[in-house]
């Protein structure tokens, strides 16, 4: 499946499942690194494929959604998990899913992440088995 039509169909998905006062929003891009004065670098950014909101487009993130198309090794790959912190942290997200495809022996494996800075922030991932 093209990654693309993926990520767009799970944000669908999500918006249709979503209750009132809930935003769901795809592909948000946000500044994840900025270069200093004088420098020819470009600003970094990064793009959760999905972003669920309490009230408005503006409101406080509650979860992000990052969809794989890969299968992995019975456990998250850690840049997959990296990516994750990264949304958490930039985000303030409490919450946030990895998705991957499942089989008919997958399972739902859960995290947390140590952050001195953002306080308790959990990671739930859907994954077969290694």
């Amino acid at each position: 499946m093209n990654e693309l039509v993926g990520e767009r169909y799970v944000s669908v998905l999500c918006r249709r499942a979503a209750p009132s006062g809930v935003h769901v929003s795809a592909q948000e891009s946000h500044d994840f690194w900025s270069p200093v004065r004088g420098s020819d670098a470009r600003t970094a950014r990064v793009r959760p494929d999905v972003v669920v909101r309490s009230g408005a487009s503006d409101g406080p993130v509650r979860l992000v959604i990052d969809t794989k198309w890969k299968l992995p090794g019975g456990r998250p790959g850690i840049d997959d998990l990296k990516q994750m912190f990264v949304y958490n942290e930039l985000l303030g997200a409490p919450r946030s899913v990895l998705l991957y495809p499942t089989t008919a022996t997958s399972t739902d494996t859960r995290g947390r992440y140590a952050s001195m800075l953002a306080g308790d922030r959990s990671a739930t991932s859907v994954t077969p088995p290694g």
